[in-house]
């Protein structure tokens, strides 16, 4: 623990910053051979170590991967993550669930929401709640997308970002069953079963749990010392008024599992191959301009004309070609932008 703290709070950049107060009239050449042992000394340092918890207490985990969640972890910029250690009687988690009401677009084929309205329970590390009203709502002043990546991460995604409420996620759904996600790992969040608990607004009255919830990181969990939020009763009590929330302060997020997600889809028809593309980063739709498209027979590049190739903005590409006449297996397109490889499709006869 020592070494990896070492590591992280003394850096290559740290050491230059120093060496330019106190040892200005140094020559450039010493100065370089200074540079050069602190890069040596840094790749020589552990980015990385695992951590334990002595009996009688629960890790705070910094990922929601099993094999990573008790790692400690540096980034890039020389910021990091350490779990840390819990007493079982000291202990308070957070379970988030996501409410999407009767707006069925918002989850999947199996019913779990991929968006709705954020509640918020406290738990002990037994997963049991300790407050008497068991869910709350998240407040939105303060809060920024990486907190909302946080929540996500939590509920078993890997990203997610805010978005504005819509009316039907404030409507109950026709079977009135509760619409949380699950989570078994409560150091994580999430929530393993809420089906039947109290609901955060009950006679028209709201009741809030957090506010001001962000994050400096889109890696974390909501229970890194990287995130923060105050309790709604302290935020009220330090800010008076100005801190109170309105119904549409609801925190509602979407969570996805790709940052930029492509789905590649080849097909046939006539005498034309067409590869139907989809693209998004984050909620929105990424335009087809910056992409191309190479067609392949059985691993063959067929060698068309890019100006025969036509482009569609909101389906894919589509170049002309009688597949009738050609003898092959299979069919298949690769995308690529700014030349780089992105997606594939590929398609065979079914076998006689």
């Amino acid at each position: 623990k020592q070494w990896y703290q070492r590591r992280v709070a003394i850096t290559p950049g740290d050491e230059k910053d120093d060496e330019k107060e106190d040892e200005s009239n140094e020559d450039h050449e010493d100065k370089e051979d200074t540079d050069s042992d602190w890069d040596m000394m840094a790749k020589m340092l552990p980015t990385m170590a695992k951590y334990e918890c002595e009996e009688g207490y629960i890790m705070q985990r910094t990922t929601r991967k099993e094999d990573m969640g008790n790692m400690g972890w540096c980034r890039t910029d020389g910021s990091y993550e350490i779990p840390y250690c819990v007493s079982m009687n000291n202990y308070t988690g957070l379970n988030f669930t996501l409410d999407n009401g009767s707006d069925k677009k918002f989850a999947d084929k199996s019913g779990r929401p991929l968006a709705g309205i954020v509640s918020v329970m406290s738990v002990d590390a037994y997963g049991n709640s300790l407050s008497s009203n068991t869910w709350q709502l998240v407040c939105n002043d303060g809060s920024n997308d990486f907190a909302a990546g946080a929540i996500c991460r939590s509920l078993g995604f890997n990203h997610g970002e805010r978005m504005q409420p819509t009316k039907k996620m404030s409507k109950p759904s026709n079977n009135d069953k509760d619409s949380s996600n699950s989570d078994k790992d409560s150091s994580e969040g999430g929530n393993e079963s809420g089906e039947g608990e109290e609901k955060p607004v009950e006679d028209g009255k709201i009741d809030w749990g957090w506010t001001n919830f962000s994050c400096d990181y889109d890696d974390t969990l909501p229970l890194s010392s990287s995130c923060r939020a105050t309790r709604y009763e302290d935020a009220k009590e330090m800010m008076g008024v100005t801190a109170t929330c309105f119904d549409f302060d609801k925190m509602a997020i979407r969570c996805f599992e790709n940052y930029f997600d492509v789905k590649v889809n080849v097909r046939a028809k006539g005498k034309n191959i067409f590869c139907d593309v989809k693209a998004s980063k984050g909620s929105n739709r990424v335009g087809l301009e910056e992409f191309s498209v190479r067609f392949l027979l059985d691993g063959e590049y067929l060698e068309i004309e890019q100006e025969s190739i036509r482009r569609n903005k909101n389906r894919g590409f589509a170049t002309p070609y009688d597949l009738k006449s050609a003898d092959y297996s299979c069919v298949s397109c690769e995308l690529y932008m700014d030349e780089a490889f992105v997606g594939e499709s590929e398609r065979c006869k079914k076998e006689n």
